[in-house]
């Protein structure tokens, strides 16, 4: 059935066999660093010097024009956005993680366990753990339920705070815990020790708890409260710095180009680093850490690009020792009292002087790269962040996401944080591409431009659908009728449908010479296809690539090539595809548009 209303179409269509996977799969607020030669198996986004996909291990994967890999973190960690936070809960003993499959914790105590469904019942992203006390929002964020330390029992006792206004921000130190409400910081301590008075501060977005003081940060300031007395305005690195940590005493973080810089809390500057002993190669830009941690007495640790290590020393002392976990590190964290990492073969461990302790926590899925015209994205099923937009978009347990590659049109599937509901939201300049249907359901893959989108949706019985919405392209219609559409993609002039009995294109494609040769609509011929702005690629079954659109120069034909596995196009009609490699050549080949890839 065609359904046509406000620009958009709806067919339903009947599934054939496989139905589509769309592997769920990280941010860049620097620029990008580069390590040693990678593969990729798969190929899923393109810039004119940037190709992103799956390595051969089944991890993202990013090269430049000289097939180096970039740099990637393995997790979407936000600036200041609530609600994408840490996959790791640490606290009195028990770790906790989220994986595809839910969470799972281990402990010394069956206690320990009690933070399982804490994490459960709280929206996704908002758990914070101290040494005595763990809380998480309600899915409304307009209550705060938190656990905290009873030594004298086998149980952690409960308690809920409750709010007028949606809670922005949490902050939890020892026996203090902290929230935001619109204008107002509050903190309450639970037993003992020091609670500051509220604060005003307008919309935090994270909060740093220490031993005597308080600092916050929302998108415009930073600031710092020492025992109660007049806020000070921290230095703009600290505003816009990737990660805040703290040991209670000592104020860390990691600044945008990669520096490790510490709080001056009199003046709100960077303290010299000599007066926190940050050894020189950290102190620099571009140094390739990643990830940073600061535990009891002045332990700080560093997760290094360059290795996937942990280096860690003591601030008033120490030099940089490395750290022997068992595996490359994807994520590093702290316990009570040592760090703790998240390891590449998914397992979770402790590091102390005497012991490792670990145990199997399947890692969540990866993350996917999207190239847009001005900024790119990152993003999993944990959440999505997209360094540079002016718009906030906050989902969780993204199901699809799609970004122009020629415009400001961005396109999310997922749960609202809000809401936690599945729902879509499109942003960007075109008013018909924001308007996206608002029934959309269970959908699969997103494809955007700057003036139109698409979406496929798959419930997992007999029927599945393809919308489609935006501006509308001139010339060959909207297809009548598809059968298990298991691919589409939109571009500025044109867009192609892969189904069951073959591609299927609409858009201007008489003027652009985009009609699709004869025999390649045929079932089974095409493979797999990438659309440019003037152009369309295929695979044919053959492993043949093969164009057709219009035609500026030589240099837009393919090269030859017998084994095509995966290809990818950009809005500039350039194209890149893997090929079974030869003696001498590299299995990338990439062809038109303005770049300096290996043709």
């Amino acid at each position: 059935m065609r359904k046509i209303g406000r620009r958009f179409i709806t067919i339903a269509t009947l599934v054939g066999a496989a139905g589509l996977s769309m592997a769920a799969s990280a941010f860049t607020l620097s620029a990008p660093f580069v390590t040693t030669s990678e593969k990729l198996h798969k190929l899923e986004s393109l810039r004119f010097d940037e190709v992103c996909g799956v390595g051969e291990l089944g991890q993202s994967l990013c090269l430049n024009a000289t097939l180096e890999k970039i740099w990637l973190p393995q997790t979407v960690t936000s600036f200041i956005r609530p609600g994408l936070s840490s996959s790791i809960y640490i606290a009195d003993g028990a770790k906790c993680g989220i994986d595809t499959e839910g969470v799972k914790c281990f402990g010394t105590s069956q206690k320990d366990f009690d933070l399982k469904p804490l994490i459960e019942n709280s929206l996704a992203g908002t758990v914070q753990t101290s040494a005595q006390n763990a809380c998480g929002l309600s899915n409304r964020r307009t209550s705060l339920r938190c656990l905290t330390s009873d030594w004298t029992t086998e149980t952690k006792p409960e308690f809920t705070i409750n709010t007028a206004q949606p809670i922005s921000a949490i902050g939890i130190a020892n026996s203090l815990i902290c929230w935001a409400e619109k204008n107002t910081i509050t903190c309450k301590a639970d037993r003992w020790g020091w609670a500051p008075s509220p604060m005003i501060f307008v919309q935090a977005e994270e909060i740093l708890v220490g031993e005597e003081w308080l600092c916050a940060r929302n998108r415009k300031t930073a600031q710092c409260w020492f025992q109660n007395q007049n806020p000070v305005t921290l230095a703009d690195d600290f505003l816009t710095a990737t990660h805040w940590t703290t040991d209670g005493v000592e104020f860390c973080a990691l600044s945008q180009d990669r520096r490790l810089i510490c709080a001056d809390f009199k003046s709100g500057h960077v303290a010299p680093p000599k007066t926190h002993l940050i050894p020189a190669q950290y102190a620099q830009p571009n140094s390739g850490v990643t990830d940073i941690w600061l535990g009891p007495y002045r332990e700080l640790c560093v997760l290094k690009m360059k290795d996937d290590a942990v280096e860690c020393w003591n601030m008033i002392w120490g030099q940089p020792d490395p750290v022997p976990f068992s595996d490359s590190v994807l994520e590093l964290h702290g316990s009570i009292s040592v760090p703790c990492a998240l390891l590449k073969n998914g397992s979770v461990e402790c590091r102390s002087r005497s012991s490792h302790n670990s145990r199997s926590l399947p890692q969540a899925g990866r993350i996917h790269v999207e190239f847009g015209g001005y900024n790119r994205c990152y993003w999993n099923e944990r959440g999505i962040d997209c360094p540079g937009r002016m718009d906030r978009v906050d989902f969780l347990n993204i199901k699809a996401a799609s970004s122009s590659p020629d415009g400001e049109s961005l396109c999310v599937f997922g749960a609202d944080v809000a809401t936690s509901r599945d729902t879509i939201a499109c942003y960007g300049w075109n008013t018909e591409v924001r308007n996206a249907p608002a029934d959309l359901a269970n959908v699969v893959q997103l494809s955007v431009e700057a003036d139109n989108a698409c979406a496929l949706s798959d419930d997992g019985s007999s029927n599945r659908t393809l919308t489609c919405w935006g501006n509308g392209y001139r010339g060959e219609p909207f297809p009548a009728q598809l059968f298990s559409p298991s691919k589409v993609l939109v571009s500025s002039r044109h867009a192609c449908t892969l189904d069951k009995f073959g591609l299927l294109c609409w858009g201007d494609l008489a003027t652009l010479g985009l009609t699709i040769p004869a025999g390649l609509e045929q079932p089974g011929k095409v493979v797999d296809f990438a659309l440019g702005s003037n152009r369309t690629c295929a695979i044919l079954d053959t492993g043949d690539v093969q164009c057709w659109g219009k035609l500026y120069s030589e240099d837009q034909n393919p090269p030859l090539m017998s084994s095509a596995t995966s290809i990818v196009g950009s809005g500039a009609s350039l194209f890149c595809a893997l090929d079974q490699p030869t003696a001498g050549q590299s299995d990338l080949h990439c062809w038109g548009g303005n770049t300096p890839f290996p043709r």
